[in-house]
């Protein structure tokens, strides 16, 4: 796997050896490199999942292990957006606890429903698939956070998919606001961790010119 550094002057990373040395990474190569990580703790997840449905396990150790495997993943995909480990600080370690105490808490509530056996098999699956996918919000609250520090003054919100829930066209609608403003992607919107929304910044000192497209990540 080539090694990458992260250039805090245009927040984006670089190649850091190999044939295409010192150039940046694409927006879909970024993307790619996300969906590795939730694959790697997917398969880790799926294999407990396999433990709990075959009784080998029980509940609460399931749910004990695959909430280890959730703040592996949320760790990562926040270092990722914010450029790396080099770039924490206290502050930030706060908001990560923040985050997985929220998890810890999704998630005792789904075991005490299975308990009751309030859930079944696919509801299971779908449930733990977007456990995984939600820690795309911790990424994009890296990124934001790592913009803000680096002295980005704007944001908006863009869509990537033709259908978008209420909140995300009313987001994307808002055009250009002062960084912070606007929700990351997979907060406070129905789509939640299905959100296919992405955040722009600019740096420029006036609000930039607003033009409003469907974006995509090619």
């Amino acid at each position: 796997m080539p090694e990458f550094l992260f250039d805090k002057r245009v927040q984006r990373y670089r190649y850091a050896s190999g044939p295409g040395k010192g150039q940046f990474i694409g927006r879909k190569a970024m993307q790619n490199l996300r969906q590795k990580l939730i694959a790697n703790v997917e398969a880790d997840t799926e294999e407990l999942a396999k433990l709990l449905k075959d009784k080998k396990i029980n509940i609460r150790t399931w749910e004990k292990e695959t909430l280890r495997s959730l703040k592996i993943l949320h760790t990562q995909q926040f270092l990722l957006g914010r450029g790396g480990r080099y770039n924490l600080d206290e502050a930030d370690l706060g908001l990560l606890t923040d985050k997985i105490r929220a998890e810890a808490t999704f998630l005792r509530g789904f075991a005490k429903s299975m308990k009751k056996g309030e859930v079944s098999e696919a509801q299971f699956d779908a449930r733990l698939k977007m456990y995984l996918s939600s820690s795309r919000g911790s990424f994009e609250n890296g990124r934001s956070l790592s913009h803000r520090d680096a002295g980005w003054l704007w944001e908006r919100r863009i869509r990537t998919k033709v259908e978008s829930c209420f909140d995300c066209l009313s987001y994307a609608a808002r055009g250009w606001q002062p960084i912070g403003t606007l929700p990351n992607p997979t907060e406070l919107c129905s789509c939640r961790a299905n959100c296919g929304c992405f955040k722009e910044y600019s740096k420029k000192l006036e609000r930039p010119k607003d033009i409003q497209w469907l974006g995509s990540l090619d």
